[in-house]
């Protein structure tokens, strides 16, 4: 990173560090914390990552501060990885823009579990580059481990993994993409036993319990109209307008743009039968940064 781009994002940590605790917890924060106190491989409507997060900093005072601050620490970080992937010229404005977007400058102020999704879709992409640049048992197994994180953050990161796939259907020929695979479904059974233990709840709640509703225009064009306030208070649809029109020349390339666009359909088909939650898109905004600000020029 730059000089510039890093003193940016040291205060700008700095001033998040002070705003977490100058207001109460909200509710769904009070309810993950009572997760952190009883950690377990799976919950009744989440992985346990938020609630691992918080209980790694509880050896803190306790506060709304103590809880909120792992999430902090880790959405600077992703946004310094993120912004460390632009050209060097364009990493101060590149992360201003980031700032600028509602959903990804907002999540670390709270104890959610959006934020360990949004820090290891930032960690996938990442590591998901290292392994199709060098196939070698150093990058499987980091990928493998990321890719559980992902899941244990919060069961929309599989899209990621899928929309890979299908960019690369390559890799299914690939001997290293099944030791991926063996891996992460190893890492990821604790989980499953655990749901099995509990009769599928957290499936059963999310896939059968869930209140679906009929088919509304308004409710379609809330969805678009979140999606592009979400890409940047100040540039708007430019982002997705710019995924559209750009070429890609690589698999990772090609892994970001299905990724990026194909969150956003995969949700939109969705929003026909039930009401999409404005942060579920999240994933695709991680790819849609990616691609863009490393394909654009922002400054000349």
């Amino acid at each position: 990173m730059t000089r510039a781009s890093l003193i940016t994002l040291i205060l700008i940590t700095l001033l998040n560090l002070a705003m977490i605790a100058g207001f109460e917890l909200a509710h769904d924060e009070a309810y993950y914390w009572i997760f952190s106190n009883n950690l377990a491989f799976g919950y009744f409507d989440h992985p346990p990552m938020v609630a691992i997060i918080i209980r790694a900093f509880s050896w803190l005072p306790h506060s709304e501060w103590s809880v909120r601050v792992g999430f902090v620490l880790l959405q600077s970080l992703a946004i310094g990885i993120l912004t460390a992937q632009f050209p060097k010229k364009d990493q101060l404005w590149g992360q201003l823009a980031i700032w600028s977007m509602p959903l990804l400058s907002t999540i670390g102020l709270l104890a959610l579990p959006d934020l360990p999704l949004f820090f290891f879709s930032v960690m996938y992409f990442w590591s998901l580059k290292k392994y199709l640049e060098l196939d070698n048992l150093k990058h499987q197994v980091l990928l493998s481990l990321i890719i559980v994180a992902l899941l244990y953050s919060k069961y929309h990161g599989i899209l990621l993994v899928f929309f890979t796939l299908l960019a690369i259907p390559s890799l299914l020929k690939k001997r290293s993409f099944y030791i991926v695979t063996i891996l992460s479904v190893l890492l990821f059974l604790p989980h499953v036993i655990w749901q099995y233990d509990h009769d599928y709840k957290t499936l059963r709640y999310h896939f059968l319990e869930r209140p679906k509703s009929q088919f509304s225009w308004g409710r379609l064009g809330e969805y678009f109209g979140l999606q592009i306030i979400f890409a940047g208070l100040w540039i708007g649809f430019w982002p997705w307008w710019k995924t559209i029109q750009i070429k890609t020349h690589n698999h990772f390339e090609r892994a970001l743009k299905f990724s990026a666009l194909g969150v956003i359909i995969f949700f939109f088909i969705s929003s026909f039968s039930k009401r999409i939650e404005a942060n579920w898109t999240l994933p695709a905004f991680v790819a849609l940064v990616w691609l863009v600000f490393t394909k654009v020029e922002l400054t000349k």
